[in-house]
């Protein structure tokens, strides 16, 4: 999971505030998938071409800016509220 620092962005910060960010909402993911071994990478600016450093990554769950540009990404990237649609979405 990449998450992010930077102020104003759907970071660690932002939990404190509302109940739907944060560290819980990642945990939960967990949770839903036993089976996968979830990694975070917290950092204030991401280069998504340092992410081929971890070849044993499948795919990549962004919840800082929701408008990274996957196109520079070396692996499939989804952001959070995507996975959560695809999730609500299967489960109805």
């Amino acid at each position: 999971m990449l998450i992010t620092v930077k102020i104003g962005q759907y970071g660690i910060e932002v939990s404190r505030h509302h109940s739907t960010f944060g560290l819980e909402r990642y945990k939960e993911l967990e949770k839903k998938y036993p089976d996968k071994e979830f990694y975070y990478f917290v950092d204030n600016t991401f280069s998504l071409a340092s992410m081929q450093d971890f070849p044993f990554l499948e795919v990549l769950i962004n919840t800082a800016c929701p408008r990274i540009a996957d196109d520079e990404a070396p692996l499939p990237l989804l952001n959070i509220e995507d996975l959560e649609f695809l999730e609500r979405k299967t489960t109805t």
